[in-house]
């Protein structure tokens, strides 16, 4: 087969077909696909400023490199500009500059990919990580790890969709971690319909977020922590307007309502001066899913007053693990009482929601009311639960959802019909 006829299965594609099917099709049929996309993969993967050129010059860039490949290796083919611009874009759909893992992670079925020295590559399906037939040499390792200019032993970072964390010496040898980042088109609507959550408990969490209720979110995944606030963020009005601060790289980019605000890299006196421009932006509600505990709190102790609906993000086994972890926080940092700390908690929040993955989805574990008593102690009061895989509720009154009333019931009694009844 020419390479002309191999390259016809790119003519007339769906644009919405996914790349990845495509090139592994490509891929199948053909070793000179697989050659030259990997080829590509490496090349692109050694230019350190890969990323910073336009569209055009890396199609122009990748067409060269066809060019001297072939010119190098495939003696006597002849690619027509067509045949090579057509590999050239099909090979920038799924460029992602982490060199001949690209063809791993263009993968569908592929979640993550893994690789430290030892060259072996393991990707992350959904049963977990395997190894794969793909390796890499120690050298490539560290060409990779040098374009995101790592300075410290533990670093992690964001390129497009997917999350990077770097690990290396004295920590361990050389590791690379990719993750793709996970985009939540769900809103509570979904849930219920995919029978993730209960009417009820869709009634009850968009009243909680019309009112702008304060809800403290714990899990012990970050990732099931970022799908969750996905979720809410989706299911808040159309008009609103909604701040992100993260710093784990793992939350999406692309939702109109939210203004994602990366906290990873900026010092303190950066990083309050941001939160206080974000007050002063009047966002109708402020999500945050931050890991570092130093920031966690600088922006905890800012929202006693906070005009925005508040969805916070922390790490814990359960809701009242995540209420101690704050607890904890406030009073070694501003030596105060476990009792002041729990009155400052109850005054910023009013519910706290544990998510916890059953069967493969993250389920809505438990869901607390915040309040204190007179004396200013903290309480939790559970108003429902995940047991066994069915909902247990006790919903305060305000947000129960009011029965559905028939046709038949709400209809009034005919004249006479009602005349009769009180004849009877």
């Amino acid at each position: 087969m020419g390479i002309s006829d191999r390259l016809k299965k790119f003519d007339n594609v769906n644009e919405y077909e996914p790349a990845s099917d495509r090139i592994e099709t490509f891929e199948e049929d053909s070793d000179f696909g697989d050659f030259i996309m990997e080829a590509l993969s490496q090349k692109a993967a050694s230019v350190p400023v890969w990323f910073e050129y336009d569209y055009d010059k890396k199609l122009e860039l990748v067409k060269n490199f066809l060019d001297n490949k072939i010119t190098s290796e495939f003696e006597g083919l002849v690619l027509s500009d067509e045949d090579k611009k057509t590999i050239a874009k099909e090979f920038l759909k799924t460029n992602y500059g982490f060199g001949i893992l690209d063809r791993l992670l263009a993968k569908e079925n592929v979640f993550a990919v893994s690789v430290n020295t030892s060259g072996a590559v393991y990707a992350r399906y959904y049963d977990g990580y395997k190894k794969t037939s793909y390796s890499i040499t120690k050298e490539q390792l560290e060409a990779l790890i040098k374009t995101f200019k790592a300075e410290t032993s533990v670093i992690n970072c964001r390129r497009n969709d997917f999350q990077v964390t770097i690990l290396r010496p004295p920590v361990c040898s050389d590791t690379l971690i990719i993750r793709k980042i996970k985009k939540i088109a769900d809103n509570l609507d979904n849930l219920t319909k995919k029978l993730i959550i209960t009417s009820e408990l869709e009634y009850f969490l968009k009243t909680v977020l019309a009112e702008r209720k304060n809800i403290l979110i714990s899990s012990i995944k970050d990732d099931d922590l970022s799908e969750f606030l996905q979720v809410l963020l989706n299911s808040v009005a159309d008009a609103s307007r909604c701040a992100m601060l993260e710093d784990n790289g793992i939350f999406p980019e692309g939702n109109e309502k939210v203004s994602l605000f990366s906290v990873q890299q900026i010092e303190d006196f950066d990083y309050e001066y941001l939160i206080s421009t974000i007050e002063d932006l009047d966002f109708d509600y402020s999500a945050s899913q931050i890991s570092d505990l130093k920031k966690f709190f600088l922006y905890y102790i800012k929202q006693d007053n906070s005009k925005m609906g508040l969805l916070t993000g922390i790490r814990a086994q359960n809701a009242a693990d995540a209420a101690s972890k704050i607890t904890t926080l406030t009073t070694a940092s501003l030596k105060c009482t476990e009792k002041q700390a729990k009155t400052k908690l109850s005054k910023i929040y009013d519910f706290a929601i544990h998510i916890e993955k059953f069967e493969n989805t993250y389920r809505i574990a438990s869901i607390m009311e915040i309040t204190s008593t007179k004396s200013s102690s903290l309480v939790m009061n559970e108003l429902a639960r995940f047991v066994d895989g069915e909902y247990f509720l006790d919903l305060p009154e305000a947000y129960q959802q009011a029965p559905v009333i028939s046709e038949m019931e709400e209809a009034p009694l005919s004249g006479s019909f009602h005349a009769r009844l009180k004849e009877l």
